[in-house]
């Protein structure tokens, strides 16, 4: 035991913390999604919340959660833009940099109703991150894409096709709302063909 002001000339804590070793088999990084798969998914989807929940997890990049959690009232059809409550309760407003079918399908739903979830549940609760989540993997399953694609591997398809496009780290940072370039640049596929 040291007195107030001693030195301690080893830090007990050392080995402990060292014994702990990550290897790279070990983390499972989320596959980016490929072109491919998106012109099947593009061509799959007829109804008109499943076109609405690929644009905005593709061309939007948003997460599941935050697509499950959006209400008529965050879009400005006005605008074209996009007000979402992100990771950690930031607000964020996205306008789209690509054509997007987004804002013509909620001008619809903004007929059916005017307020609301975008993507209600029984009794016009909001569908939970889980049902979407299963939603899309159901839709990739249905083109034949293999287990391993995840509604996050359409964000990092998102943040690859942008950077591709315009070579410019902190719009992409800017965009998908990440505080650390260096998180987006972990998202990025330099070599990622979008072609279109």
């Amino acid at each position: 035991e040291k007195n107030a002001g001693e030195i301690i000339e080893e830090n007990p804590v050392k080995t402990i913390i060292h014994k702990v070793k990550v290897k790279e088999m070990d983390i499972q990084h989320t596959r980016m999604l490929p072109p491919s798969i998106w012109h099947k998914l593009d061509l799959l989807a007829t109804k008109k919340t499943d076109r609405l929940l690929l644009e905005l997890l593709y061309k939007f990049g948003l997460r599941i959660s935050e697509a499950a959690n959006l209400t008529v009232e965050q879009f400005n059809l006005d605008r074209g833009t996009i007000t979402v409550v992100r990771k950690g309760g930031k607000v964020h407003t996205i306008k789209p940099f690509w054509e997007t079918e987004v804002f013509d399908i909620v001008a619809m739903i903004k007929n059916e109703r005017a307020s609301g979830q975008i993507f209600p549940g029984r009794g016009f609760a909001k569908l939970t991150s889980r049902s979407l989540y299963s939603r899309i993997k159901r839709m990739l399953c249905a083109v034949g894409a293999d287990e391993n694609y995840s509604p996050h591997s359409f964000r990092k398809a998102c943040a690859s096709r942008l950077y591709r496009e315009t070579k410019d780290l902190l719009l992409v940072r800017d965009y998908l709302n990440h505080s650390d370039a260096k998180v987006t640049q972990t998202y990025i596929q330099v070599d990622y063909d979008s072609s279109f």
